[in-house]
């Protein structure tokens, strides 16, 4: 039987629409207790995840975030001053929106970053939400999301797409 005091709390990376990274509990067989993580907050976690995803995850759903966050555009902490978290999360959007430009023969312009969230691991891994438009078409603003592998000399955009609306369609 796994107890808290005996578990620890692991994202497993799934980068996939139909599967989503997820909390697991693994048994652990050191006697460290620091790891003690409630199984109804992990169970909590999981069910935000399953309902909002990463990039629209809703922090007051949930008792523990196990170091997931929301990044606060005006503060450094995933920078360093005078630079702004928010600064940086307009490069790689723009990063990140060059690069489905050069994936799908688009001409796609970054617009504004509407929301971000983070989570550290080997490195950050941030979910970024953002508004662009297509050149081409002068049409509306779209949604896009990116999943970006940050650290601050090895930046890889994961995958950015159109944000789906809740059909399955493209906004």
């Amino acid at each position: 039987m796994i107890t808290p005091a005996s578990t620890c709390v692991v994202f497993v990376s799934v980068h996939s629409d139909s599967k989503r990274q997820k909390l697991e509990v693994v048994e652990d067989t050191s006697s460290d207790s620091s790891s003690d993580y409630d199984p109804e907050e992990i169970q909590q976690f999981n069910e935000e995840i399953d309902r909002n995803g990463y990039f629209d995850f809703d922090f007051s759903a949930v008792r523990n975030d196990f170091d997931f966050k929301q990044v606060s555009f005006d503060q450094s902490y995933l920078t360093h001053k005078p630079d702004t978290d928010g600064s940086l999360l307009e490069r790689l959007s723009r990063l990140a929106i060059n690069k489905y430009n050069e994936d799908n023969g688009t001409h796609v312009e970054f617009v504004n970053v509407l929301k971000a969230n983070y989570h550290p691991g080997a490195g950050i891994t941030l979910y970024i939400t953002f508004e662009a438009k297509d050149v081409a078409t002068h049409l509306h603003l779209k949604l896009y999301q990116t999943t970006i592998s940050y650290l601050p000399m090895d930046i890889r955009v994961m995958w950015c797409e159109p944000k789906p609306d809740i059909k399955g369609l493209f906004l």
